[in-house]
Formats: structure tokens, C-alpha cells, sequence
């Protein structure tokens, strides 16, 4: 009776409020009070206190400690009670980490670290916390504060001669400076990796070790050796993952071995790895690697011309990750349904998806897709005819490849050679496509996606037939119908095929024109590509007009295939567009 009577007055006394009437649970009114309560007690006393509330919610809600365990370690640290504290401390940052709370699991994780830093033989508990607080900031995302942790570790760890500490710490550190986004430096990721590999197998550690070899397939996927060397780290790391029953790792390698099979052109491969990753990210219920996997797997779709596959995967992508808070699988979702409209030729949804694309990605840093949207809308707008605009996104573009280590700069200029052709601006476009380089064609397939290795062939095969140099234009043409045609990268074939009509049309090799005319159109009808549809109806009428035939079948061809596209431009550039070479060619015509 005298707490009740003392709880009774408090209530009274406006200090407290009792929380609902089933059970006696009150909160102070005001901060202030609660403070002022705490301090005006002994030292000692609040320990006993907090060391009495932490055991009686461990008894009274034994069945539901994840969910008090942000208050049970804040208690048992309060009691001075560390063994207690640093177990609640790391249990709360896991249920924090299950419903994407990142801001509390780091917290949480933060003071775990703090409180095993300083315990002696503690090791696999200090790599364990510091790779989940570690994990914490990366989705945050944060990647300065992830890599600062994986420094001071193992700095830490060097102090105090602890080997198996900086071995853990060398990997994360490679990790986190071989993703592309704001800590992004491949050659000093490798430079850790090929360090922490040659530690790990000192101590024939194998989980670092499988984990060392997935960082450098990554490391080789854009850059290094190019991914005929990560698929061999890849599948090094896949095998040594599943003899160790390593179910996380072997989903990591599988997700990944994706964009390396999918570089490579083998679509199989991806495919396989692709559904047996989703498979496990699922067992494991990480969402934010399973929105990555639906990216992956949309841009295999849109490859093969699967557009509403391709639509699906990045429509649950985005639904995940707006739901978790994952910026970046919300980033790339934007990016893949931006590519879906483009080949459509909804325009205006392309445009909306792509600016979302950028609105989202700009402020963690996350290089590819933000880049891949700048270099499709700079293209689009170039064959809108809103030239200005098209040229700033592209010179904005090439800025950014420029000071990043990602070998995109020739995917960058070939964007540009775009913009100058499409404005008829030659000099420019030819000094642009110099600037890619004399690298063989196969070298751009390995190192950039399939969209930047077929603008690179296009634009490189366009200038070679400027100077008459027939050979080498042909030659950049066939290897990309043979990676196109091998790889299932369906989407390229019909403006690749366009353009091989207009170098023999150039060479008045007109029965093959013809021919190659009737596939491109037949694979643009099969694909629904809008604008291929219109261009290449355009090379048909130029075909028709210099074999001196009267073109009305051409003419009608190419008027209905500019009708088709006038219902989907954007309202302010459809005066732009009606002004483009490609439209007045058509208008002039008919």
C-alpha cells in the first residue's frame, strides 16, 4: 500500500502519468523531472535500481527479450553490469538491423564495441560487433563512417598485436573501398585484399579467405583484369564458401557472380546464379541484398527485351527498399524502370524515372546508376532535339567518370559523340570519339555494361565510315552483332543492324542494305523499339531514294513510323523534336 499510495500521489502531483489501466506502468511527465529523480539518488543506489529493473524485465518478458533489448543493455550498463550490457547491447542492434532501425543499431552496436574494445581476449567478439556495426553504416548508408570503423580497427588491433583482429579488419576495408560509391578506390582495395589473402591463408582461415576472393571479383568486374580474371575469383570463392556451408557468403559470390557472367555474355550463368541467390536471400530474409538481386535480375530482363519482367523486378525493388530505407536498391530500381520506358519510347516516364534516379542516388554517392541516367537522358534529349540540355547532362556525365576510377570515360565520350552527331555539330563528334580510344571492341564489353559497349560501337563504327575507313567500320559492327547475337542482348541488335545498312548503303551495296534493313526491322517490330522503328525506316527511304526508285512504300513506312512516336513526346519538346534532321528527313519526304 505505501507504493501505491506514494505512486497515487506522484500521479496527483502531475509528475507522473499512468501509462493505460491494466497494469501499473507509469512515465514521468517531463525529461527534466526523470533526471532530477536519477540524480538526487546514490551512485550506488541507481545501480542496484537499474540492476533491479534489467532482471525483472528479463523474468517478466523472457519470451520477448529482442524487444526490450535496447532497455535491458541501457539498464545493465547503467548497473555497471558490462557482460550483461554488451550481450543486450548487440542483441538490440541485431533486432534493430531485422527492421531496418539503422540509426538504432548503430547506437546500439556502437556501444557493444566500446564495451568488448576494452576487454582482453574478447576477439571474435570485437570482429563479430564491428562487422555488424560495420554492415549498419553501410546501409545507412555511410560509407565514411564504415570505413573510418574498419581503420581504427585495425589500427587497434596492430596496437595491441592482435593479428586475427586486423586480418578481419583488412577485409572489410578492402570491402568497403571496392564498392562503387563514395570511398570507391580499386587500386587500393586490391592492394588491402591481396595483403588480407595472403594473411588469411597464413592462418588457413578460409571464411576470410572466401570472403577476400569475392572482393576481388568484384575488384575485376570494371577494372583490374577485366571479369574473365573475377570469374575465376568468383567461382574460387563460390567453392571455398560452400565447403564451409556458408550460406551468407555463398549468396554474396553467387549475387555478384551475376554482373560478372552477365559482362561476360553468358546469360545462362547470370540467370542460374541469379535465381540461387534470391533463393537464399529470401532463407535469410536480407532484404536489402534481396532488392539488389531484383535489379540484377531486371537488367538481364531488359537485355533480352522482357520488358515487363524487367518492370516487375524493378517495381518490387523499389516497393522493398522504400519500405527498409535502402537508398540504394531505390536508386537502381529507378535507373531499370528509366531503361524500360526508354525502349518503349515513353518518354516522359523515362525522364521521370531517370531524374528520380538521381534525386535519390546523388546524396549517398552511388556512382553507376546516377551516371547510367544521366548518360541515357543526355541521349534521349539529344534525339528530342533539346540540344542544350542534352549537352549539359553529358558534360555533367563525363565530369563525373572523369574523377572516378570506374573505366566508364569511354562509355562518357561516347555519349557525348551522341549529342554532337544528333546536332550535327561533326568536328565535335569526331573528336569525342577519339577520345575513347583505339581499345578492342571486346575490351568495352568486358569492362562496361552491354547499353555503354554498344553506343561505343555504334559512334566508333559511324566515325570510321565518316573517313571511308569501310574495314574498320565494319569490323566494330560484326563483333557487336556477335557478342549482341551469343549474349541475348536483344535490345542493341536493330540499331547495330541499322547501322551496318548504312555502311553497305555508304558503299552502294545495296541488295545487302536491303537484307540487313529487313532483319533490323523485323527485330525492332519484335522488340516494340519505337525509335529504332523510325530510323531505320528513315535508312529504308535513303536506300529507296539511291537506287533511284520512287520510295512510296519507304515514305509511307517512315510517316507512320514518326506517327507512332508523336503521341508519347513530352508536350515541351515536341516542337524540338519536329526541328531534328530525323523528322524533317521524314517531313521533307512525305
Amino acid at each position: 500500500m505505501e507504493l501505491s499510495a506514494s505512486l497515487t500521489h506522484l500521479e496527483t502531483s502531475d509528475l507522473v502519468r499512468r501509462l493505460n489501466d491494466s497494469e501499473a506502468a507509469y512515465s514521468f511527465k517531463h525529461a527534466l523531472v526523470q533526471d532530477t529523480a536519477q540524480e538526487s539518488l546514490l551512485k550506488n543506489e541507481r545501480k542496484r535500481l537499474n540492476l533491479l529493473v534489467a532482471q525483472t524485465f528479463e523474468t517478466l518478458y523472457a519470451e520477448r527479450l529482442d524487444e526490450f533489448a535496447a532497455r535491458l543493455w541501457q539498464h545493465y550498463d547503467a548497473a555497471g553490469d558490462e557482460a550483461k550490457a554488451l550481450e543486450y547491447a548487440e542483441r538490440a542492434g541485431d533486432a534493430a538491423m531485422r527492421v531496418s532501425a539503422y540509426a538504432e543499431a548503430i547506437a546500439a552496436y556502437q556501444r557493444a564495441l566500446d564495451l568488448v574494445r576494452a576487454r582482453a581476449g574478447a576477439t571474435a567478439t570485437f570482429i563479430r560487433v564491428m562487422t555488424q556495426l560495420g554492415r549498419a553504416y553501410e546501409l545507412a548508408p555511410d560509407y565514411d563512417a564504415a570505413y573510418l570503423l574498419y581503420q581504427h580497427t585495425r589500427e587497434h588491433a596492430r596496437a595491441r598485436g592482435d593479428r586475427e583482429l586486423e586480418l578481419a579488419a583488412l577485409v572489410q576495408l578492402s570491402k568497403v573501398l571496392a564498392v562503387a560509391a563514395m570511398r570507391y578506390d580499386p587500386a587500393k582495395a586490391m592492394e588491402i585484399a591481396q595483403e588480407a589473402l595472403h594473411v588469411a591463408r597464413a592462418f588457413h582461415d578460409q571464411h576470410s579467405e572466401a570472403r577476400v576472393l569475392w572482393i576481388m571479383m568484384l575488384l575485376n568486374l570494371y577494372g583490374g583484369e577485366g571479369p574473365h580474371q573475377g570469374v575465376v575469383y568468383g567461382e574460387q570463392a563460390l567453392a571455398l564458401a560452400r565447403a564451409l556451408n556458408w550460406r551468407e557468403q555463398i549468396a554474396y559470390t553467387l549475387n555478384d557472380l551475376v554482373y560478372t557472367y552477365l559482362n561476360l555474355g553468358e546469360m545462362g550463368k547470370a540467370d542460374e546464379c541469379a535465381a540461387a541467390a534470391q533463393a537464399l536471400w529470401r532463407e535469410l530474409d536480407n532484404k536489402p541484398m534481396l532488392t539488389d538481386n531484383l535489379n540484377a535480375s531486371g537488367m538481364g530482363y531488359l537485355l533480352r527485351g522482357a520488358y515487363q519482367n524487367a518492370l516487375d523486378a524493378a517495381h518490387k525493388a523499389r516497393a522493398l527498399s522504400q519500405t527498409i530505407g535502402n537508398p540504394w536498391g531505390e536508386t537502381t530500381s529507378y535507373m531499370l524502370e528509366g531503361y524500360v520506358h526508354l525502349e518503349r519510347g515513353e518518354w516522359n516516364n523515362a525522364l521521370t524515372c531517370f531524374q528520380q534516379c538521381i534525386r535519390v542516388g546523388d546524396p549517398i554517392g552511388i556512382f553507376g546508376p546516377i551516371v547510367m541516367a544521366r548518360f541515357e537522358m543526355a541521349q534521349l534529349l539529344a534525339f528530342l532535339g533539346d540540344s542544350a540540355r542534352a549537352e549539359e547532362i553529358a558534360h555533367d556525365a563525363l565530369e563525373r567518370t572523369q574523377k572516378q576510377a570506374l573505366n566508364w570515360n569511354g562509355w562518357a565520350y561516347a555519349v557525348w559523340a551522341v549529342v554532337a552527331h544528333a546536332r550535327g555539330d561533326m568536328e565535335n563528334f569526331m573528336q569525342a570519339v577519339q577520345e575513347i580510344g583505339d581499345a578492342p571492341s571486346e575490351f568495352f564489353y568486358a569492362r562496361i555494361l552491354p547499353m555503354g559497349a554498344g553506343v561505343i560501337s555504334l559512334v566508333r563504327a559511324r566515325a570510321a565510315q565518316a573517313e571511308q575507313r569501310w574495314t574498320d567500320a565494319r569490323e566494330f559492327l560484326d563483333v557487336a552483332l556477335t557478342r549482341i547475337q551469343t549474349s541475348e542482348y536483344h535490345i542493341l541488335e536493330p540499331m547495330v543492324l541499322n547501322e551496318l545498312a548504312r555502311l553497305f548503303l555508304a558503299q552502294q551495296q545495296f541488295a545487302s542494305a536491303h537484307e540487313t534493313l529487313q532483319h533490323a526491322a523485323e527485330r525492332a517490330n519484335a522488340l516494340e523499339l519505337c525509335a529504332a522503328r523510325l530510323e531505320i525506316a528513315v535508312t529504308q527511304l535513303d536506300l529507296a531514294h539511291a537506287q533511284g526508285e520512287d520510295g512510296a512504300v519507304a515514305i509511307a513506312d517512315a510517316r507512320a513510323a514518326l506517327a507512332e512516336l508523336l503521341p508519347f513526346l513530352p508536350n515541351e519538346l515536341r516542337a524540338s523534336f519536329l526541328q531534328t534532321r530525323l523528322a524533317q528527313r521524314v517531313n521533307d519526304d512525305a
